[in-house]
């Protein structure tokens, strides 16, 4: 699978580094990028796979990956990572 951003404006917008073996995309955030997102993107993305929330880190005693989401039924990755900016710009 490639990369799973149809867009190529997300590489301007986000400092991203996408780990192909795994699937996983991390995304740094915060107002000095010291928040590392890390998104699991399903295989099957966009056709049947989902995004979640992997990781958190940079963060001491940061939040659980787990209650962070977008508020959307239907989450695509673009949902996800303009989600994550939001949250963690005053970080």
């Amino acid at each position: 699978m490639s990369l799973p951003l149809t867009h190529s404006s997300y590489h301007f917008r986000f400092a991203i580094d996408w780990l192909h073996e795994k699937n996983l995309l991390k995304v740094l955030y915060g107002e000095d990028g010291h928040v590392i997102c890390t998104l699991s993107i399903g295989r099957d993305y966009p056709n049947q796979g989902s995004v979640t929330l992997a990781k958190v880190e940079g963060i001491q005693d940061g939040p659980d990956p787990k209650t962070i989401r977008p508020s959307q039924d239907a989450v695509h990755l673009s949902a996800w990572l303009n989600f994550l900016h939001d949250y963690f710009k005053d970080t």
